[in-house]
């Protein structure tokens, strides 16, 4: 529910909850006016009228039955009219306390949302919607990104002693490919949490990301920082395996994999990337070692070989597009995670055209095409320029490949629009 619903519902609650005393206690006055009037004129009509007839009896001018009839009479009418009377005063005070009452009613409200403005959460409020928005189940764009960074930048200029802020700054960032301003926030983060083992290790992958997937003096020492702190969290051992990974001490490698997997869901693609990693070190730690068999030898010769040719171009239906837009070329397992082991880049331009992937293109060292038993290759056409699919965008795909001792050669024509 947004906020202006959730204002308009609860400022109906408030109004609800002044008016209803008041409409009781108007009808009880009602009821009181009612009944004090009775009272009166019954004790003052009842002594001024009759003394007025027994006069105009005791001079001759009425007879004892006209008295009597005409007492009752006056009696009666004049009664009406006070009541009459008594109950038009009561609705028009009653008239005037309404006013007063919606006068109220209407300035509750505003004066709650300019106060809430001054001092309550709405931008947060804001900022979550954003959020719910940008990374909700049909993805957001380019634009939400942009939007929720700035709203995260101004509301930590009004409240910079936030952690939550901060943190969802550098997440915000980091998932926008923004490693530089996602480590200015983590570390701001760090001066109100120094003790965080999680903010320790995002301030490590944001590093990482950052130096192009490099394992640095800087990205090592937060690493570590936050394995002291908590031992067992997955994020902080994963990157700690790729450090011993790429200085080729694979069994280390093996076991900080094996014990981040243990803290994962089994079914994730964090947990299937790392699974895939440790295979990919245990080949190696195989390869080093004096026993391994000539057929295993030539196998890993044959991965560490393997690559896929591309041959790129664009169809039909995607013949309009005007040649600046950003084309991402990548190759993914066919089952588990989806996060590219190769990839590269190029304009809509240079189509048609021959792209290689191979290990020299992975994202990552140590998770290359030759991770996966299987692959698909794609080819995205980025109206954005971003690397996460958008609606719009155009693509090409194929799969499973499996690869062999020779390049495989895949063609592929760009011709379907994502919806």
């Amino acid at each position: 529910m947004g906020f202006w619903q959730v204002f308009i519902v609860f400022s109906l609650l408030a109004v609800a909850f002044l008016l209803w005393p008041f409409f009781r206690r108007l009808g009880a006055l009602k009821r009181g006016l009612r009944e004090d009037v009775q009272i009166d004129l019954q004790q003052t009509l009842q002594f001024d009228r009759r003394e007025e007839l027994k006069q105009a009896l005791a001079a001759g001018e009425i007879s004892e039955k006209d008295y009597r009839d005409l007492s009752a009479d006056l009696e009666r009418d004049f009664e009406q009219q006070a009541l009459q009377g008594a109950l038009n005063q009561a609705v028009s005070n009653g008239s005037r306390s309404r006013l007063i009452f919606g006068g109220l009613c209407l300035a509750l409200p505003l004066a709650a949302l300019l106060l809430y403005n001054q001092l309550g959460a709405k931008p947060e409020w804001q900022i979550t919607e954003i959020s719910e928005a940008l990374y909700g189940a049909h993805g957001g764009s380019k634009q939400l990104e942009t939007e929720l960074l700035s709203k995260l930048q101004q509301r930590l200029k009004q409240r910079p002693e936030s952690p939550q802020l901060w943190f969802m700054l550098g997440s915000a960032a980091s998932s926008a490919g923004n490693y530089e301003l996602s480590v200015r926030a983590y570390k701001e983060l760090l001066k109100l949490a120094p003790e965080s083992a999680r903010v320790h290790a995002e301030l490590a992958q944001s590093l990482f990301m950052r130096a192009g997937n490099t394992i640095t003096p800087e990205v090592r020492a937060e690493t570590q920082k936050a394995l002291e702190l908590d031992p067992e969290l997955a994020s902080a051992l994963g990157l700690a395996g790729i450090d011993a990974f790429q200085s080729g001490r694979y069994q280390q490698a093996i076991d900080l994999w094996q014990s981040a997997v243990k803290q994962l869901d089994p079914q994730s693609s964090g947990a299937q990337v790392l699974s895939r990693g440790i295979v990919r070190a245990q080949a190696a730690l195989g390869q080093s070692g004096a026993s391994k068999t000539s057929s295993a030898t030539a196998s890993t010769k044959a991965a560490a070989g393997a690559s896929i040719l591309v041959k790129l171009s664009l169809g039909d239906k995607a013949a309009e597009l005007s040649g600046d837009e950003t084309v991402f070329v990548y190759a993914r397992a066919w089952q588990g995670a989806k996060m590219p082991l190769a990839i590269q880049r190029l304009k809509v331009s240079d189509l048609p055209a021959t792209v290689e992937l191979n290990k020299d293109t992975a994202m990552a060292q140590g998770m290359d095409i030759s991770s996966a038993p299987q692959l698909e290759v794609l080819a995205r056409v980025s109206l954005s320029g971003t690397a996460s699919p958008q609606s719009g965008d155009w693509l090409a795909s194929k799969g499973p490949i499996v690869l062999g001792k020779k390049a495989s050669t895949v063609e592929l024509e760009i011709n379907e629009q994502l919806p």
